[in-house]
């Protein structure tokens, strides 16, 4: 075999075991996608589960990942460590760096890329959000924040982390499931530390919970609307969503009809639509059971549509 024969034959040898270990790092963290991994595949992949915590160390020279489309929804938030090396995160149009020693969390139902351009180790920690929702309330919003040395709890997760990775290939099931289970609380204090005096500011949710209202209601006839459509156009989690409007007493389903019946009472009281019937106005609005947003109707304001336009017009349309 001459030069280019062999040449050519380790590049193939590179590329397939390249492909090789892109289902492997998902078989051991679902719901990750790996992205890139040339020129060099993972050097090596240790992996344990218990329960619903999932934990990774992996190597490389070069990987991007993120989620992977249709991930297991279970396996909703992951975090990644950075034990050497460095990476970029991005995700709600920022690039943030994450150093060696450091770690930052990621929703894995948004979406969101990590790259690593140079020879590194990670360990990744993979959970559901729980932990993080009763410590921070909502998790998005911790996403692109570096952790490790800016405060002593995220030095303490870090640190744990980073030995938790040194003996990640000895541990027998029962001494992991122990261990990976105060990893996890350790990362949700830490969040907590960092996040619960940004979430003191109101403001900030009051500004958000207009922006969905807002966009919302210029969408009122809008047939596709939906909590997750509101959600991605805004560049929120649907979680955060429906945290913003529990806040508020109520659900966005019930705020969205009734600002829908209020719409279509609106037009049935207006001179300028009542050669309309009030069928195709309620159709408009998303009612396509009129018996159902005839119910809506009186409830909401004490006389049937057809009773409210004869009051106004003196005859029944």
């Amino acid at each position: 075999m001459d030069i280019t024969d062999c040449l050519a034959s380790t590049r193939h040898d590179l590329q397939r075991l390249s492909f090789d270990t892109r289902p492997a790092l998902g078989d051991a963290m679902p719901g990750i996608g790996v992205h890139h991994a040339l020129p060099s595949p993972l050097t090596d992949l240790q992996a344990h589960a218990a329960g619903d915590v999932r934990v990774c160390r992996i190597s490389g020279d070069r990987l991007r990942y993120g989620p992977a489309p249709g991930g297991d929804p279970s396996a909703t938030m992951l975090a990644s460590f950075v034990i050497s090396g460095s990476c970029t995160v991005r995700q709600d149009g920022q690039d943030v760096r994450i150093d060696a020693g450091h770690y930052v969390f990621h929703d894995l139902t948004r979406p969101f890329q990590v790259d690593f351009q140079d020879p590194f180790e990670a360990l990744l920690v993979g959970f559901s959000e729980n932990a993080i929702i009763r410590a921070v309330g909502c998790p998005e919003i911790i996403a692109t924040q570096p952790f490790g040395s800016n405060s002593g709890l995220s030095a303490l997760a870090a640190s744990y982390l980073h030995r938790l990775a040194d003996y990640l290939r000895d541990l027998d099931e029962r001494t992991f499931a122990r261990l990976s289970g105060t990893a996890v609380s350790l990362l949700a204090i830490s969040a907590a530390e960092i996040i619960k005096p940004r979430r003191q500011n109101s403001w900030t949710r009051s500004a958000t919970l207009k922006r969905i209202k807002s966009y919302s209601l210029a969408r009122l006839q809008t047939p596709g609307l939906s909590p997750a459509r509101a959600a991605a156009d805004i560049g929120i989690s649907i979680r955060y969503l429906h945290a913003l409007f529990r806040q508020e007493g109520e659900t966005f389903s019930s705020w969205l009809w009734s600002q829908r019946l209020e719409a279509c009472r609106a037009k049935i009281s207006s001179p300028d639509f009542k050669q309309q019937t009030i069928g195709a106005l309620a159709l408009e609005f998303g009612f396509s059971n009129f018996s159902h947003f005839s119910r809506r109707f009186r409830r909401a304001y004490g006389v049937s549509a057809r009773e409210l336009r004869m009051q106004l017009f003196g005859r029944q349309s």
